[in-house]
This record gives structure tokens, sequence and C-alpha cells, in this order.
């Protein structure tokens, strides 16, 4: 139960010792005397109480290193002894939110949903959240939202949650506000409206909100095309450190859309969202090593961002495997990654695969395969799909091709992430 307190009474009790004999080595070293004869010249013993700022923490770090005890073991020590510490937090904040107090209620709530001091409880912390938030709490508010659009504690409501969210935007909460945003950008419980999905994201991107920044900047280039503007965002939100609006506003430079065309600021914004962990800031980089030819970099930033599920960079793994590039040709790891690729809808990795399916390379020759593969690149709009569709049906029987059929179209189509935040 008391995990490390033997050597926590040896190192108090080594601790006067240590001391000493540092304090004998400080006096000797600045030819203040020694203690012993310090005892004869009581004025000189402020020179080794002045000493002890600096000879403490190194009779600390010297004894722990010494004896071999890790910094956590004392914070086990610690929270050993006063076992019953997280009891009486809980018990008093209970005591409170009983009375009604509503910040009381609210971090009851936060240690049902988290486990602190408490078994992890979902319906107790839905209840504890929802009395605090018919107070008027404004981070009750948004975590009511949130257990209702997650379904955590009730059933998953998106209206409630929108309700709930839009009570805390009033109140000035950013995360409800950006929330606001995503339910009407993606039509989660309320009708699809990107221009009312705008103006959430603005109220919160104005007050720094980096997510509401790059959402906000996504619409202006996508459904406005208002580049400059989205430039803007994405700027604020890149100034912040963030990695996905470096990677945005690095595709506005390398193209010259509402800034200068700059491909050097291009490269060493990838270059930044690429080390800072977004997949699409990867994926980004990689293409322009590609464009200069350098294969090998090209490839380790592909494979970064392919082994994160990126279709894209699955899909030139593929490519640079089938065609020897930077390394011998492999036409079976080829395939292996136009599968990867095409399992969530690429139509060029689709297109691919179900050509090696049709020729055998790198795979076992399979029509029904290669028309499937064929037939959902086709229907994508893939170039050149349709006559290399008509190719392989000519090549079939009349079960062959309905199996096939049959195969295209139980093909699931890849989900939608959700777009709300985590609390």
């Amino acid at each position: 139960m008391y995990g490390g307190f033997t050597e926590f009474r040896i190192f108090m009790q080594m601790l006067p010792l240590s001391l000493i004999l540092l304090s004998e080595w400080w006096q000797n070293r600045t030819g203040a005397g020694t203690v012993t004869q310090l005892a004869l010249k009581p004025a000189s013993a402020w020179a080794v109480r002045g000493t002890f700022p600096i000879l403490i923490p190194i009779a600390v770090v010297l004894m722990g290193l010494s004896i071999g005890i890790p910094a956590w073991r004392y914070q086990t020590l610690c929270e050993s002894l006063k076992p019953d510490y997280q009891e009486h937090v809980v018990a008093a904040l209970k005591t409170k939110a009983d009375k009604g107090d509503a910040q009381s209620q609210f971090l009851l709530a936060k240690r049902y949903l988290n486990g602190e001091g408490v078994p992890v409880n979902l319906t107790e912390s839905f209840k504890w959240f929802r009395k605090a938030a018919d107070q008027g709490h404004v981070e009750a508010e948004y975590q009511l939202g949130m257990r209702y659009v997650q379904g955590e504690g009730t059933p998953r409501d998106y209206e409630a949650g929108n309700d709930w969210f839009r009570k805390a935007a009033a109140q000035g909460n950013t995360d409800a506000q950006y929330n606001l945003g995503c339910a009407y950008d993606n039509g989660l419980g309320v009708k699809q409206d990107l221009a009312e999905a705008a103006i959430w994201y603005q109220r919160a991107a104005e007050k720094g909100h980096v997510p509401a920044q790059n959402r906000l900047g996504l619409i202006c280039a996508f459904s406005r095309k208002d580049y400059a503007e989205a430039a803007k965002w994405f700027r604020r939100a890149a100034d912040q450190g963030d990695a996905m609006a470096e990677n945005s506003l690095g595709a506005l430079y390398l193209k010259g859309l509402g800034i200068q065309e700059d491909k050097n600021e291009a490269f060493k914004l990838f270059e930044q969202s690429a080390q800072g962990g977004c997949v699409e800031g990867q994926n980004s980089y990689a293409v322009l090593l590609y464009s200069q030819r350098n294969f090998t970099a090209a490839t380790e930033w592909f494979r970064k961002a392919a082994d994160q599920g990126h279709p894209g960079a699955q899909y030139a793994l593929g490519q640079m495997s089938e065609k020897g590039l930077g390394r011998p040709p492999d036409l079976a790891e080829a395939a292996m990654w136009y599968l990867r690729s095409a399992r969530q809808g690429y139509p060029q990795a689709q297109l691919s695969l179900g050509k090696m399916y049709g020729r055998g390379q790198g795979v076992k020759a399979d029509n029904v395969e290669a028309y499937k593969w064929l037939k959902l690149a086709e229907l994508q709009g893939a170039p050149g799909a349709g006559s290399e569709v008509a190719a392989c049906a000519a090549a079939m029987s009349k079960e062959q091709l309905d199996a096939a059929e049959n195969a295209v179209k139980q093909f699931p189509k890849p989900a939608s992430p959700q777009q709300y935040s985590l609390p």
C-alpha cells in the first residue's frame, strides 16, 4: 500500500548527514572553513546558512539518484499517505451539489465522467451536468450538449445537443459555437446550411478558436471561392502552430490562390505541417518531394501518411512500387497499397487494382475482381475506366458478370468522420 516508504525513510534519515558533508565540501571550496572551524567562529555561521538554498536542492537530487528512487515513487507515496483524500473531495462536492451549488454539480459531473475518485458513471454524470446546466452554468451547458451528441448517459440526440450548444454559445463558449458550426456544416440535427455554419465558425474564430478558423477558411475556399479570406483565416490558425492550417495555407501559396504564388513558402509550410503530424501535410510534402524526384524522401513521407490511412498516399506508394521509383519494382507490394486505397473509395487506386487483377500482375488473375474494381472506378468518373470495364466484360461469362455486378452493389461506402470536437 505504501510503495516506496522504506526508501523515503532512508532518504530522510540520510539527508542531514548529506547536508553536513556538502557543507564541509562547500566551505573548504570557498575558504570559509569547515563546520568544526565555524563552530569556533559563530559570526561565520551565516555563511553556511547562506549556502543552504544551494545545498538543499543539490542534496535532494543527489540522494534521490543515489538510492534510485524515481520521481513517480514520491508522488505515489504522497498519494498513498492520503488514501481517503479523493473520497473526502467527492463527499464535499456531493454535499454542496445536493444543496444546489451549480459549480459543485458541474465538478461532480466531471468526476463521474472521468472516473476521478468515483467509478465512471455516465448516467450519473449526465444527471449532474443537467442540474448545473439548468442553472445556466455555461460549461455544463456545453458538456451536456456533448453528452447528447455522443450518446453518453443518454440516447444520442443531435437536436437536443444543439439546443444546449446554442445556450452555451449565447454565453460566449467558443467550443459550443464551433460545434453549432459543425452541426450546420454537416446537417447534424439541423438542415445543412453552410452560410449559418460560417456565422458560428466566425464567432468562435474571431476569439482565436483554431478548429473554427480552419473550418471557416475551408468554407471560404471551397464554397465561396474567396481565397483571400480563406488565406486570412488559415494564416491566423497557422500562426498558432496548427499543422492543418499550415497545410491549407501551403496549398494556396502553391497555386497562387488569394495570395502571391510562392512555391518556396508552400514547401516550408508543407514541411512544417508534416513535421507537426498532419496527415494531409505529410502527403502534400511528399508530393512536392516526388515532383523534385527525391523519391527516397517522398517514400518516407508517403508512408507516414499511408500508415495513418491516407488513400492518396497509399495510391502513390502503389505507383512508386509498380514503376520502381526509388526502389526495384514490386508488383505484389503495389497491389497491396492499391487495395488499401481502393477499399477507401479512391478511384485511381480502384482503376489500377482492377487492371492488375485483369492482367494477373502482383495478384492472381481474377476477372470478377477486376470488373468490380474497374466498375467502381468508372462510377466515380476515373478517366479510362470505361474502356477497361468494356474490355473486361467481353472476356467474362454471364455468371461471372452477374457475380461482379453484385459485388459492386455490395461495396460499402466509406463513412464520414464526425466533426464535433471532443470535450
